[in-house]
């Protein structure tokens, strides 16, 4: 399985060739939150997010344990969601 993030401004996939074992990735926060493979992110907790670079900006600006909001569309109908980043282990 890889892992893939589509970005709303190029809509071009960016694909990492990472393993993630899938009980892993039911706990995950953003599996937790509702967000799908599919979806197309636009804003991570008030950053826009139209590149890799304004995703990794808006992930490293967020707090563990802070909920946020996550903007995404899904099958062309904007979502709001809510997200709670965990620390790395």
């Amino acid at each position: 399985m890889s892992l893939q993030v589509a970005y709303k401004s190029s809509l071009q996939v960016a694909t990492s060739p990472l393993q993630v074992p899938q009980v892993l990735l039911k706990e995950a926060p953003a599996s937790k939150a509702g967000l799908q493979a599919t979806d197309i992110i636009i804003d991570l907790a008030g950053h826009n997010v139209e590149n890799i670079y304004d995703h990794t900006y808006a992930i490293e600006a967020l707090k563990v344990g802070q909920e946020v909001e996550i903007v995404v569309e899904r099958k062309g109908e904007t979502l709001r969601l809510k997200v709670t980043p965990l620390s790395r282990q």
